[in-house]
């Protein structure tokens, strides 16, 4: 019985820092549409570069590098996968802050798409390990949670951020607050 107990806890707390990973990237992903105007200003980007930043700088490498990364966490330790995935897309999130360039500020965007390919594939393999199948879809629902939570965390924080201390202090914040759940 205690070991079904433990077991539980380490689930729950298993969850727990995966819900925070996933809200976390989400919050990187759309913490930028917040930040569009200002960033549009600075570099004089044209609506089509704007649009390329949103979208197709991240949305490439996200869906093309997920299924790799999905197949390497199925082999690898997807612990040190979603560690290296937060790392390295709080770290482009804090560079994209210090692009001097729209080309810099473009490259940055795509290492955030790259660093957060792996963390939901690798997210979903754990949470399969520890809950069993009747239980899986409540945890799934759990992580799945994450997107809203790290959607309105981006805009409220953008927003914020921006308002008071400029756009690239804004994506400052969410790059610190990664380093609390790595």
């Amino acid at each position: 019985m205690q070991n079904t107990a433990a077991a539980s806890k380490n689930a729950r707390n298993a969850l727990a820092l995966l819900f925070c990973a996933y809200a976390l990237s989400i919050t990187d992903r759309m913490i930028l549409s917040v930040l569009f105007e200002p960033i549009r200003l600075e570099f004089g980007a044209s609506d089509t570069q704007m649009g390329l930043l949103g979208g197709l700088t991240f949305a490439l490498f996200y869906a093309t590098l997920g299924v790799p990364i999905a197949r390497l966490a199925d082999r690898q330790q997807r612990r040190l996968i979603i560690v290296f995935s937060l790392a390295l897309f709080s770290l482009m999130t804090a560079m994209s802050g210090l692009a001097t360039s729209f080309l810099l500020l473009f490259l940055f965007r795509i290492g955030v798409g790259i660093g957060e390919a792996g963390v939901n594939p690798a997210s979903q393999s754990i949470i399969a390990d520890y809950y069993p199948q009747q239980r899986r879809g409540m945890a799934m629902s759990v992580l799945a949670v994450g997107a809203p939570v790290g959607m309105i965390t981006g805009f409220l924080v953008g927003g914020t951020v921006s308002e008071y201390f400029g756009w690239r202090a804004a994506l400052y914040a969410p790059a610190l607050s990664s380093c609390a759940v790595v």
